[in-house]
């Protein structure tokens, strides 16, 4: 209408107002920052109002922009979320390979200084291991932190009992091959002593696990027992005919040690009073004429037991060694493993004055039982106090339940496996047949039970 009545200008500036309004408006959808100082106002209406966005902080005018905006231009790339955790991890790691190394070189250089050669080798070799993984952390690379030998200051490593870590775990790994040279009868007592330990080890599992059930573990250590029981023959015998020592090698294995009492039923459970230490000797008497006794007393949930030892001689340090047990209730009971935590067993320790004469006290101690959460033995020296007053006695116990309340578990130690022969392997675990024979055909053939 403006251009037709020959306002050409004042069209031209409507057509720009216009523009300037729709682009406000798509800017106002895009949420993006507006100058609102360069949006004029329409003919006839109120002011522009300033969009919501927009409100809390209204945009500086067009030279400070350029301000505000120069810093993060200088500052360079930003570092995301997810960059930051790869840093705090890599720096994480970086800390535990480098105090893990530290531990191994610190105990390679006590054995070498204790004469232990082997033994310092074997934890320097370790302590070498960790530079790759700590070069390849400085780069910004992945670690595989499970791989990592464990902290020697560590507590020995637990697991809930189960099928899979009933058994031996062997690395494969020679890490001694004995001594090359020395005495001959002296390497071949270590090697029987070796052999020897290792039976002893089988056969305690091989009846512990089949007194808990586990029939395929107690199995597989009665095997392994029946062939330690042959490389020793076989030692003995070679040995005896002067023909030298036959090869053998030392693998590390990681051997599961059963933290139960399977002699002892769910209801009972046994009190140990193993000996009493540093016992004072009054005045005018001999050490040799002392007679000491322990009597214990059990306190547990509603439950209460008394006993006592006989008197024994044995100087200052009595060897007593008497067993009592006693019933406990249901240890599957939720209400048990609260009970434990409150449960103490009392022991005090007495000598003989003579006859017609009271028995003298030396002290008591108090020891707790919130440990058979965890263990199915707590061995402790408790200190005996008189009164509040701690002495210098000591009374040494055991105090056994069939199994920890939390579950049976198994601790691994690690150890060097002796290995007889060339062909000789460590223990490893047996994989389970895969193929079932149909009923009425044939088995396995005997060849074929040789070679598992």
């Amino acid at each position: 209408t403006q251009s037709t009545g020959g306002n050409s200008s004042k069209a031209r500036r409507m057509v720009r107002l216009i523009e300037q309004h729709q682009q406000f408006v798509k800017d106002v959808k895009a949420r993006k920052p507006i100058d609102m100082s360069a949006i004029p106002d329409l003919p006839g209406f109120e002011a522009v109002p300033v969009p919501d966005y927009m409100r809390a902080k209204r945009p500086a005018p067009a030279a400070p922009q350029v301000q505000v905006q120069a810093p993060p231009a200088a500052a360079g790339p930003q570092v995301s979320v997810k960059d930051q955790l790869k840093q705090s991890t890599a720096d994480k790691n970086m800390e535990v390979l480098l105090t893990r190394q530290a531990e191994y070189k610190q105990e390679a250089l006590k054995l070498y200084k204790e004469g232990d050669q082997v033994g310092a080798k074997k934890y320097l070799g370790q302590a070498k291991g960790f530079d790759q993984m700590i070069e390849a952390c400085k780069k910004g690379l992945p670690v595989d932190m499970t791989k990592i030998p464990p902290s020697l200051s560590a507590p020995p490593e637990r697991r809930v009992l189960s099928r899979q870590n009933t058994l031996p775990h062997m690395s494969g790994d020679v890490i001694d091959m004995g001594p090359s040279s020395g005495d001959v009868e002296e390497i071949y007592n270590q090697l029987v002593s070796d052999l020897e330990h290792q039976i002893e080890l089988c056969k305690t599992n091989a009846q512990t696990f089949q007194k808990l059930g586990d029939l395929p573990s107690a199995k597989h250590y009665a095997q392994l027992f029946q062939n330690q029981g042959k490389d020793l023959a076989n030692l003995k015998g070679i040995y005896k005919q002067k023909k030298g020592l036959p090869p053998y090698r030392y693998e590390g294995c990681k051997f599961p040690i059963l933290n139960s009492s399977p002699e002892l039923s769910d209801r009972e459970a046994e009190i140990v009073i193993v000996r009493c230490l540093n016992v004072p000797v009054p005045a005018g008497w001999k050490p040799e004429d002392l007679k000491v006794y322990v009597t214990w007393e059990l306190s547990l949930q509603d439950k209460t037991a008394k006993g006592q030892t006989k008197s024994y001689k044995g100087g200052i340090n009595p060897d007593i060694f008497e067993q009592f047990r006693v019933d406990i209730g249901d240890r599957t009971a939720r209400s048990f493993a609260r009970a434990i935590k409150r449960g103490t067993v009392k022991f005090t320790a007495w000598y003989e004055r003579g006859f017609l004469k009271k028995p003298g006290e030396l002290g008591c101690a108090a020891v707790k039982l919130a440990d058979w959460e965890n263990l199915a033995e707590v061995h402790e020296a408790a200190t005996l106090l008189d009164g509040r007053k701690q002495t210098s006695t000591k009374v040494e116990v055991k105090l056994r339940i069939r199994e920890p309340v939390g579950g049976a578990q198994c601790e691994f130690q690690d150890m060097k496996w002796l290995v007889i022969g060339r062909s000789g392997r460590a223990p490893t675990n047996p994989q389970p047949s895969l193929s079932v024979p149909r009923k009425g055909g044939r088995g396995p053939s005997p060849n074929t039970r040789r070679r598992q």
